[in-house]
């Protein structure tokens, strides 16, 4: 063979092991070894919990390992849904006896807050594994609190901007405050200070700002008056 030809085969070979590795991979379960991070997880994803109870020499463990868990199905569902966890109770006995788990293997599934949905003991094939995992509620993720504060301060630049449009300059520098107050570093927050000077640095809208507290005082007045209320000349 020559050398040319050597190489074409030995890149062919490395690459088929690498696409073997990696279809292997993605048929195995990604399981959790470390409980408390797993269900900072779950909370954080929504995702409820999927405990897999067991220890080195149980037979029906390292069945279920063999057949069910490697179950395509079963993967993907573990994987795109859950957060699956490996309790060793030889390793983590406390946990088991805690929960009054005598039998293995058992399967918990679990809400992220640590509310036990449903329990299994002993082994499971795939229709009844499949079974179990489709009674628990879709995982239900907690919003973004970066996010929802990103968009907040958007929303309250636009209604800062409609007022500035407007000449609603009053209405203008008070939700400008409120930006300011609440997102003081956003981007946000730099345009409504920027929008604000050209406001404060400006007669004409100045006045307008004034005339406008004018109004609002007059009005208050009239409500207080229709109220029976006191009222200054």
């Amino acid at each position: 063979m020559s050398r040319a030809g050597f190489v074409v085969v030995s890149v062919l070979t490395v690459a088929a092991g690498l696409f073997a590795t990696g279809e292997a991979r993605a048929q195995e379960v990604n399981w959790r070894t470390d409980l408390t991070a797993a269900r900072k997880e779950a909370v954080q994803t929504g995702r409820p919990l999927l405990l897999d109870f067991g220890f080195e020499g149980c037979v029906w463990c390292r069945k279920l390992d063999a057949t069910t868990f490697r179950a395509p199905t079963v993967v993907a569902a573990l994987n795109e849904r859950f957060i699956p966890v490996k309790v060793d109770v030889e390793q983590d006995g406390e946990i088991s006896r805690a929960m009054g788990i005598k039998s293995f293997p058992t399967l918990v599934v679990a809400t992220p807050d640590g509310k036990v949905v449903d329990q299994h003991s002993g082994y499971m094939d795939v229709r009844q594994l499949m079974a179990l995992l489709s009674r628990v509620p879709a995982a239900q993720a907690k919003p973004d609190p970066v996010a929802m504060s990103a968009s907040e301060s958007r929303e309250m630049l636009a209604r800062f901007r409609r007022d500035y449009e407007s000449q609603n300059y009053l209405a203008c520098l008070t939700k400008g405050d409120e930006l300011q107050a609440r997102f003081p570093n956003s981007t946000e927050a730099r345009e409504a200070r920027t929008l604000a000077g050209k406001i404060t640095g400006d007669p004409d809208k100045w006045q307008r700002v004034l005339g406008q507290i004018d109004e609002n005082l007059a009005t208050i007045g009239k409500e207080l008056a229709a109220d029976g209320g006191p009222v200054r000349p």
